[in-house]
């Protein structure tokens, strides 16, 4: 295992181990499902801490302090080396009612685009969404615009807080909201306060969003 190396910034040291490595931009994005403008910003330093260091440092194998701070070692055998590649599909709100269940019979013909994501993201069942509309556009990190993709993993199982994929016993698509349990019932939450909270009553989980994935132009 390598020694860290003396490096001063995290652009540098992640430069480093992609040429180690032999991997370039759009290849490391792609193992990680995201946009290759996302690895360049943090290569020319715009960057200083993504949401997707971790995965960076799990495709790479590198230790996260290294890459960080310069810290200690390069190289981590902690760091999971079992991750595959899924070929998950960009869904419509529709199309996740069951998903599960009917994926064998949405062809490809019906799937508008296919996305690789880490499979420590999603298992075999997991999708996208594109998000619609601007009900989750709040302040801050509580933000998810207009045309945000995101990888969700099937599930009806949630915690407080998450990010869901919902679907309502009155309405024939799914929804894309926050799920909170407050103490007299389960309600889902829209970031953008011009919407209201909606009461979950019968209704059912689809699916917990596991990454939020940006594209810029």
């Amino acid at each position: 295992m390598m020694l860290g190396l003396s490096m001063n910034t995290l652009a540098e040291r992640l430069d480093f181990v992609m040429k180690e490595a032999g991997i370039n931009q759009s290849e490391l994005a792609s193992r990680i499902g995201i946009r290759q403008q996302a690895i360049s910003r943090m290569l020319t330093g715009i960057t200083k801490n993504s949401r997707y260091f971790l995965p960076i440092c799990n495709e790479l194998s590198v230790s996260p302090k290294w890459l960080m701070e310069g810290i200690g070692e390069t190289y981590s055998r902690d760091l999971k080396t079992d991750s595959v590649i899924r070929r998950v599909p960009l869904l419509t709100l529709k199309q996740v009612i069951n998903w599960s269940h009917n994926k064998a019979e949405i062809t490809d013909d019906m799937i508008d685009a296919w996305w690789e994501v880490s499979s420590t993201n999603v298992g075999e069942d997991g999708y996208a969404i594109k998000v619609r509309g601007d009900g989750m556009e709040g302040q801050g990190h509580r933000c998810i615009s207009e045309g945000c993709i995101l990888i969700v993993e099937s599930t009806s199982e949630y915690e407080s807080g998450d990010l869901v994929i919902a679907k309502l016993p009155t309405s024939s698509s799914a929804c894309f909201k926050q799920i909170v349990d407050e103490a007299d019932a389960t309600y889902l939450k829209s970031f953008n306060p011009n919407y209201p909270l909606i009461k979950f009553e019968d209704g059912q989980v689809l699916g917990v969003v596991k990454q939020a994935i940006y594209e810029y132009y």
